[in-house]
């Protein structure tokens, strides 16, 4: 009878183990594929943040904004009449990822030019370092467009400017709302 009683038991925990080794499989498949839609989800907002919806964030259309400009690098040449030259342009529009600036100078964009940019916003005086990533002709051939892209490594710089940008807008929607 204690025979009996011991194999029923051991029977039973057996059984009860082997319950919930598949409840705890179970369980780990449903994080498993929990995890993977997370990371889908991750991936789909990080191509949608690095890709075509970065080029519809909010831009501040600017008038007559005096933009200095410093020649840092022109690709890979050392360059040392050009290196540190100063310039001016105006900003036509500005976002927290970059902004588009008009001025006078052709710039070999395809040579990796990077700049240091110095203007005032709002009361603001900023210094940021970018790089011109695209270029657009005027009809006059005497004025070049730029879409410049920050490419700062201060941090605080840049949150600086997104906030000053989301208060600037937040004021501008305000003022529309008023009529």
């Amino acid at each position: 009878m204690k025979y009996l009683f011991l194999s029923f038991l051991i029977a039973g925990g057996f059984i009860f183990l082997i319950i919930k080794v598949v409840f705890y499989i179970e369980k780990t498949n449903q994080l498993k594929t929990q995890i993977k839609r997370n990371v889908k989800t991750i991936e789909t907002l990080e191509s949608s943040i690095n890709g075509k919806d970065r080029r519809e964030t909010f831009r501040l259309r600017l008038e007559n904004t005096r933009c200095e400009l410093e020649i840092l690098q022109i690709g890979n040449l050392n360059i040392r009449s050009i290196k540190s030259k100063t310039g001016v342009g105006w900003i036509t529009d500005i976002r927290h990822t970059g902004l588009n600036l008009i001025c006078g100078y052709d710039f070999p964009v395809r040579e990796n030019v990077e700049l240091n940019l110095r203007f005032s916003l709002d009361k603001y005086a900023f210094k940021i370092r970018g790089k011109l990533a695209k270029k657009e002709e005027y009809i006059d051939h005497e004025h070049f467009i730029y879409d410049v892209e920050f490419t700062e490594q201060n941090t605080q710089t840049l949150s600086n400017l997104s906030k000053l940008l989301f208060n600037i807008e937040l004021e501008n929607r305000k003022k529309r709302m008023k009529g």
